[in-house]
Parts: C-alpha cells; sequence; structure tokens
C-alpha cells in the first residue's frame, strides 16, 4: 500500500449494508483508504486498517471538509 499521504480515499455511505460491504472490499482491494458511513454503531463483519467507520448526519455534513478523492452514495 501507498504512503498514507498519496493513498486516495473513498467515502462510502451505506457501507454496513449488503451491497455496501462490498463496494468497500473492493475499494479496499484497490489500494484506497477507505472512511466508511455508518447509520448505527460499525459493524464488527470487517475489520482493516485502512478502513474508517463514522457516524455523521449526511444531511448536515460538507464532504469537502474530510478532502475524499472518490465519493460513493449507496
Amino acid at each position: 500500500m501507498q504512503d498514507n499521504a498519496q493513498t486516495p480515499i473513498a467515502f462510502i455511505t451505506g457501507a454496513s449494508g449488503f451491497l455496501g460491504r462490498y463496494v468497500v472490499a473492493e475499494a479496499l482491494r484497490r489500494g484506497y483508504r477507505v472512511r466508511a458511513i455508518a447509520r448505527e454503531k460499525p459493524p464488527s463483519w470487517y475489520e482493516h486498517p485502512a478502513l474508517e467507520w463514522v457516524n455523521l448526519d449526511l444531511r448536515t455534513t460538507s464532504f469537502e471538509v474530510f478532502g475524499n478523492n472518490a465519493f460513493v452514495q449507496i
């Protein structure tokens, strides 16, 4: 994996859902650091050093703050 400063970041909503977990796994496989949104406590089905679970209200958050390279809305 690349240095964290150079590793692209993917911000994925719906990451704890049926499809989202596969999108997260694929993004990690492709070398992205992943910021995953979960409405509730982050699920324990997937742990990875490049995976960060985020709890936030999508209606009031500016995604520019996160400095992401990719945004996936599921």
